[in-house]
């Protein structure tokens, strides 16, 4: 009787939390501690069009190691989701401080497979250059 009351209360913390609309991984949740619900909950928000949510993803400073590739790869599918020409629009409402942190994960977010900087630079060019991806 007790192995199933907390198989349903496991359940029920887990059903609980809000899902990402884009997969995090283990890394990065562990990195987030505290911070995950409230970064959760802008990306979806982001995933949603909410530009005030998409700013909130530039300011980001504080994911570190292999969390840091993780995160510069779902900037990345932000970019896929709102295309170009509005992921720019949005890069140049931010701060010089944002655009490097932008940059500098979306580097590392896509370092590790070439195709997707080759990628990164023919299909969204213009965010290219304002985040000046080599």
């Amino acid at each position: 009787m007790k192995k199933n009351f907390y198989i349903l209360v496991c359940i029920l913390l887990f059903s609980c939390k809000e899902q990402p609309k884009i997969p995090i991984s283990n890394t990065l949740e562990i990195a987030l501690g505290k911070r995950y619900s409230a970064y959760v909950n802008n990306l979806n928000k982001a995933f949603e069009k909410d530009s005030t949510a998409l700013l909130y993803f530039f300011k980001i400073d504080y994911i570190n190691d292999a969390a840091g590739y993780d995160h510069g790869y779902i900037l990345y599918q932000l970019i896929k989701i709102y295309g170009d020409e509005k992921f720019a629009n949005a890069l140049q409402k931010t701060t010089a401080k944002g655009l490097q942190n932008v940059s500098q994960y979306v580097e590392v977010g896509i370092d590790a497979n070439d195709r997707q900087k080759n990628e990164m630079k023919i299909n969204y060019p213009i965010s290219s250059n304002i985040l000046k991806i080599k």
